[in-house]
């Protein structure tokens, strides 16, 4: 920890520049849940060997940049004559501009009678029809905006199905999530450590902290998914977020309060850092290795989604790196606080504490 000390500004240096090193090269996290983020039954279950039967069936009938989507037309009453007409007319729309929205064909029953009573509800309020899809080189958000912008004009409500857009959809939706995840984590983190510190800036410390290692860790795991294909779901940046600012924050208000205590006990500020590390340092990195040891024992499981959550050991252990070895302690005017500690003026260091500035170890 000596070591440490002394070599505090180049540790600091090399976090800062292996981060950026990892958010520059590690792969687009999002676009990796888009690819290989979603959720399957693992191989050997009836739904897994039924869905690898269709799979095989689908290549034979069409190519593999081919998908079929479901063009449905849908009202709560009985579609009108003049509906059926305007229905009828946004198909014929369809087939005409195949080419501009990337369409091979359109099937329905205005063009096959045989096909009404499998593409017509018996009630009147439905109609269904085909549409297959050119995917190759085009992204599933653009292939769903461009047959939107198609039928734009239609006044019938309708809407556009398939199981990818359906993955699209739960893909958005997640990074919504995420995004509001952060924004409440940071909030209830914030309350919490200024009721514990009454400090405004303290609580800077752990959001600091945490956030490098919750970038660094991302980082690290779009490597591994990209690489190697490690489990990734929907809900990996969400365990990401929730298991880093928890224990992340539990480690920087541990490591804290016991500086503070040393603060008082040591005549210099060097002395208090190593006792602090030789006590609540020793703490956080053993509970940081349960926490790994725990996170990786999921990884054991058949199912994607918990196997997915095994990303957290990798998260708590560049946690307990990162509170470890380039934690930030608030320090309440260095000078001041050395001075008043070594007059025995205990009230004063606390007093001086709680308004200072920021230093590395």
């Amino acid at each position: 920890m000596k070591a440490v000390l002394k070599a505090k500004w180049v540790i600091a240096v090399v976090w800062i520049a292996l981060v950026a090193a990892l958010v520059l090269l590690a792969p687009n996290m999002a676009d990796l849940v888009r690819e290989k983020g979603q959720i399957n039954v693992p191989d050997g279950y009836s739904s897994s060997y039924a869905q690898k039967l269709l799979d095989d069936v689908d290549k034979k009938e069409k190519s593999a940049d081919e998908s079929q989507v479901a063009l449905v037309f849908h009202k709560n009453e009985k579609l009108s004559s003049g509906d059926l007409k305007e229905i009828k007319t946004a198909m014929h729309q369809l087939k005409q501009d195949k080419e501009n929205a990337g369409i091979t064909e359109v099937l329905t029953h205005f063009d096959n009678k045989e096909l009404k009573d499998q593409l017509a509800s018996k009630d009147g309020k439905s109609v269904l029809s085909l549409v297959t899809v050119n995917t190759a080189n085009k992204e599933a958000a653009e292939i769903s905006d461009s047959l939107d912008s198609e039928l734009k004009d239609v006044n019938v409500p309708h809407y556009f199905t398939s199981s990818w857009m359906i993955d699209e959809d739960v893909v958005a939706s997640s990074q919504e999530g995420l995004k509001k995840t952060e924004y409440i984590t940071v909030v209830f983190i914030l309350a919490v450590l200024f009721v514990v510190f009454r400090s405004f800036v303290t609580p800077l410390i752990p959001l600091v902290t945490v956030g490098i290692s919750y970038i660094a860790a991302q980082s690290i795991v779009a490597f591994l998914v990209d690489r190697w294909n490690f489990p990734l779901s929907t809900f990996t940046q969400i365990f990401l977020v929730a298991v880093l600012f928890g224990i992340g924050t539990d480690y920087c208000i541990l490591l804290l309060s016991r500086f503070k205590e040393e603060m008082g006990r040591h005549e210099s500020l060097p002395d208090a850092i190593l006792a602090t590390y030789k006590t609540a340092g020793r703490t956080v990195f053993f509970s940081g290795l349960a926490v790994m040891i725990g996170f990786a024992a999921i990884g054991f499981s058949t199912f994607k989604l918990y196997q997915s959550a095994c990303c957290s050991d990798r998260g708590s252990c560049a946690a307990a790196c990162s509170i470890n070895t380039g934690a930030v302690f608030y320090d309440g005017s260095r000078q001041q606080a050395v001075l008043a500690i070594e007059s025995g003026n205990g009230a004063q260091a606390k007093q001086n504490l709680g308004s200072g500035r920021f230093i590395f170890i």
